[in-house]
């Protein structure tokens, strides 16, 4: 009866352990699915920023051919200020995708921090669970 009541004491300690172990595998999964995904929107941000700022230098060439061809001085006030103005929306723009990637990053990066830290739960709970069992069993087996 003993030697029964160690077997299951033993297979619920394990069984603990790998239910942490598994949830912790889970969560690390999770964690580089995250990181992944982190990655993939750096990039695209990155990509999204060249591109604005690409449409916008094209914009304003357009807007200086429109300028010259109307038979206005490019050095001339109104030429300059339109030209100041299109700058500053253009660096607005770019600033703007760019901040947009900067706090996709720190929300991708908080979620992946929590995965590895709800892994490092299981991982302990599996294991303080499984303590736990045998240290509650054990004085069944000496008695």
């Amino acid at each position: 009866m003993c030697s029964l009541m160690g077997v299951g004491l033993a297979i619920s300690a394990v069984g603990q352990l790998a239910q942490g172990a598994m949830a912790a595998r889970a969560a690390n999964e999770q964690a580089e699915a995250t990181r992944q995904q982190k990655e993939h929107e750096k990039a695209l941000y990155a990509t999204r920023e060249v591109r604005a700022r690409k449409e916008f230098r094209a914009a304003t060439a357009r807007q200086t051919a429109e300028i010259a061809a109307a038979g206005v001085q490019l050095d001339s006030p109104s030429a300059l200020v339109l030209a100041r103005e299109a700058a500053a929306e253009q660096s607005f723009e770019a600033q703007s995708i760019r901040s947009f990637g900067v706090a996709k990053d720190a929300e991708l990066t908080a979620t992946e921090r929590s995965y590895r830290a709800q892994a490092s739960q299981a991982m302990l709970g599996g294991f303080f669970g499984a303590l736990g069992t045998v240290f509650k069993g054990v004085p069944s087996l000496l008695s």
